[in-house]
This record gives structure tokens, sequence and C-alpha cells, in this order.
């Protein structure tokens, strides 16, 4: 978990300068819904580098019906080389993240000693998330990211700022617990939004969380 905490800047720029997205849109709307993707997340790198890698990924039914994309990277050995690049990011350019892949082959994936799910960020979406997911895969914990109500490949639906969207990973988890995709060692990672969302995700799943990280949380919305 220090590693973890130790490359902790990985994203948090992409979180905190969202003004710099389209101007075309008002702030009260992207408040309301986001509307695409952080113009600081360089996402045709990142979908290349997703699909290089093996994973599995589906849909569950989350609350009032909306479908809610979850993805799966087993505990094994992926050669991840990361390393992030200081820069301004006053301009709204891609963060450069200095990532590469040196994937063995054939892959050997391991057992998992626990499972910790990522929830991402206003704006990004669970893909977004690959540095902190492979080396958590690296460490022997299967990862499993979700994209977030109105994010990635989810479905379009109120947002609570984590409250709808706690209930929308429980439903993921217990899902994917059923289906043996979330074994061992319950553990909720989250980033801003995904903090939030992990916080109120924790207080309703009770002891079934064995820990949480909640990176840069807002305190009220």
């Amino acid at each position: 978990m220090l590693l973890l905490l130790a490359g902790a800047g990985l994203w948090l720029a992409a979180c905190s300068s969202l003004t710099s997205t389209a101007a075309s849109t008002s702030l009260s709307d992207r408040l309301i819904a986001p509307g695409g993707v952080s113009t600081l997340l360089d996402m045709p790198r990142i979908a290349e580098a997703v699909e290089s890698v093996p994973n599995r990924h589906g849909l569950v039914t989350g609350r009032a019906g909306v479908p809610i994309f979850w993805r799966a990277f087993d505990p094994g050995q992926y050669g991840l080389h990361y390393q992030y690049l200081p820069q301004h990011h006053d301009n709204g350019e891609p963060l450069r993240t200095g990532m590469a892949l040196d994937l063995p082959h054939p892959f050997q994936p391991k057992a998992p000693r626990g499972t910790v799910v990522l929830l991402h960020g206003w704006m990004m979406n669970g893909d977004a998330m690959l540095p902190w997911s492979l080396q958590l895969a690296q460490s022997g914990y299967r990862v499993v990211t979700i994209d977030l109500r109105n994010h990635g490949h989810s479905g379009a639906g109120p947002s609570g700022y984590g409250t709808f969207e706690s209930d929308d990973v429980v439903d993921v988890i217990a899902a994917l617990k059923a289906r043996g995709e979330v074994v061992g060692p319950l553990y909720l990672f989250g980033v801003s939004y995904g903090a939030a969302t992990a916080l109120f995700t924790a207080d309703k799943l009770g002891d079934q969380v064995t820990g949480v990280v909640a990176m840069e949380s807002f305190a009220n919305a």
C-alpha cells in the first residue's frame, strides 16, 4: 500500500484541473452530468494499454436500472514501468505519464490475496486508473474497476455525488461475488468523487470491507 500511495499523484492533477475542459458546457451542467472525459487524460493511449493486457469486463444492472460497467484484472506480472512526469497543466494538454508495459507471454495469473475495487474521479473512468490497477495486480490483488454512472461505458442516471453511486457499487460487488470475481478480503480505493463513493459504499457494506483508501474526497457537495 505504501508503494501505491507513493504514486498518488498519477491522476489527481486531472481531477483537480477540470476547469480546462471545453468551455461550451456550463459548470452547472457539468455538475449534473460530466458530459465527457477530462482532456487532461490521454484516453486513446490508455485504451490501447487496456486492450494490450488480459482482463474481463461486463455490465451489472445498478439502482433504477442503470447499467454499470466493470473490468477485472487478475494478479500477476504485467511488466509495468510507470513514471509521473512533472509538468504544467494550464494549457489543457494531456498528462505525460511515462507508462510502459512489458507483458510476459503467456501471462500467468496468480491466486489473489484479496480484491481491490477502484473508483475513479469526476470526468474520468475506470480505465484511467490503469497504473494503479496493474501495480496492485502485480502486488497480488485482483483488481476491479468500475465506471460510475454517467461515466465511461456505464449508463446515465441521476448523480448523487457518491450516494446513488455507492448503491451501484454495492450491487456490482454483490453480483461479482456471486460470479467468483470478488474473493478474499475486500478493499475500496477511490479518488475525489470516487473517494466519496468509496466512503458511502464502506458504510453500507460494513464488515464486508476490510479497508478503504479515500484520496482527495470532498466534505460537502
